[in-house]
C-alpha cells in the first residue's frame, strides 16, 4: 500500500511520539521554514509541547495527535519532530485501521524507527526512514533535492537511485524489500508483533553509541536472531562511535562470514551524517556491487 505523493500546497502535520520538544525551538523553526520555502504548509499536533518526563506528553496524547493528522484531509504526510527513548509505548494504543483507511506519508528515524517498522507490519504502508524536523536544517542541500524527488516529484517512469559511493564490505548483486532503521530499535522488535518479516529484505541500519563493545553486542544480536540467515543484502549507513571504519568492517566480516549476501557501507543516513537521503521501508530494491548500483525498482508512492 502506497500513499500519494506530495504537491505544493499540502499540508504535512507534525507530531512528538517520542521526546518532548522544549529546547529545540531554533532547530525546529528552521526546519518548518525549508518546508514552508517548498511551498507546504505546516499543521502542529496540539499536544506537540506538553512534556512528561522525557517524553512528549502522555501515551494517550501522542497518540492522540497521530490519529488527528492521519483523519485530517489536507494532511498529506505527517513528519516527526525528533527522536528520542519513548516511542515504543504507543504502538499498542495505536488503531493501524486508520493507516489504511487514510494512507499518508510518515517520516522520521531513530527512535522513530518503532514507528515506521510497526506500521509497515501491521498495514503494508510503505513509511520512510528520513529525517526528522529537528536535524532537517543541519543537512546538505543534497539531502533537500532528494527528499522533493522522492516524495513530491516520485512516478512510476522515473527511476530514483541512491549515489554509488558505497565501500564494498561484500560482493553481490541482490533484489528485496527495503526494511529497516536504528539498529537498537531493528534489535528490540525482533520476535514480537511488530516486526516485519525480514525474509529476502534488503537490510538497512545506523546506529549512535560511543562503545565499541555495544555495537558490537547489536551487531552480534542481529546473527544470534537467525535473522541474517534470512536477509537478501546490507546497506550500513553511519555509525556514531569511536570505532574506525577498518575496525567496523572488520567486526562486519566476522559477523557475516558464512554469508553470501551483498554487504555495502555508505554515509547517507543515520545520527549527525551530514546528508541525510530517504529510505522507503517496503519499497522494491537493487543492490548490486559489481556496477555499484542502489536504486529503487518502483516508486514508493502513487
Amino acid at each position: 500500500m502506497k500513499a500519494e505523493k506530495l504537491k505544493k500546497g499540502d499540508e504535512i502535520g507534525l507530531i512528538a511520539p517520542s521526546r518532548f520538544t522544549f529546547g529545540f525551538k531554533k532547530e525546529l523553526d528552521e526546519g518548518k521554514k525549508i518546508l514552508t520555502d517548498l511551498g507546504f504548509k505546516i499543521i502542529q499536533g496540539k499536544n506537540i509541547n506538553k512534556r512528561i518526563g522525557n517524553s512528549a506528553g502522555a501515551i494517550e496524547e501522542k497518540v492522540d495527535d497521530l490519529h488527528e493528522m492521519l483523519r485530517r484531509e489536507r494532511v498529506k504526510a505527517i513528519f516527526c519532530a525528533l527522536g528520542g527513548d519513548s516511542t515504543n509505548q504507543i504502538l499498542e494504543h495505536i488503531d493501524y485501521k486508520l493507516f489504511k483507511k487514510y494512507p499518508k506519508i510518515i517520516l522520521g528515524f531513530s527512535d522513530i524507527t518503532y514507528l515506521l517498522l510497526a506500521i509497515y507490519k501491521k498495514t503494508g504502508l510503505l513509511t520512510f526512514h528520513g529525517p526528522n524536523l529537528k536535524d532537517l536544517s543541519s543537512y546538505n542541500k543534497k539531502t533537500i533535492s532528494f527528499f522533493i524527488n522522492l516524495l513530491e516529484y516520485s512516478s512510476t517512469n522515473k527511476k530514483i537511485s541512491y549515489p554509488n559511493s558505497m565501500n564494498i564490505i561484500k560482493d553481490g548483486k541482490a533484489k528485496g524489500k527495503l526494511i529497516g532503521g536504528n539498529l537498537f530499535v531493528i534489535n528490540s522488535l525482533l520476535k514480537t508483533k511488530y516486526c516485519p518479516d525480514l525474509k529476502d529484505a534488503i537490510l538497512f541500519f545506523e546506529d549512535i553509541d560511543e562503545s565499541i563493545a555495544s555495537i558490537e553486542f547489536q551487531l552480534y544480536q542481529l546473527r544470534l536472531s537467525g535473522i541474517l540467515n534470512k536477509i537478501a543484502g546490507i546497506v550500513i549507513g553511519h555509525i556514531e562511535t569511536n570505532l574506525k571504519k577498518s575496525e567496523l568492517k572488520k567486526i562486519i566480516t566476522q559477523i557475516t562470514y558464512d554469508l553470501n549476501i551483498p554487504i555495502i557501507k555508505v554515509d547517507y543516513f543515520g545520527h549527525h551524517s551530514k546528508n541525510f537521503l530517504i529510505f522507503p521501508i517496503g519499497a522494491k530494491i537493487l543492490l548490486d556491487t559489481k556496477n555499484k548500483e542502489f536504486s529503487l525498482l518502483d516508486s514508493p508512492l502513487k
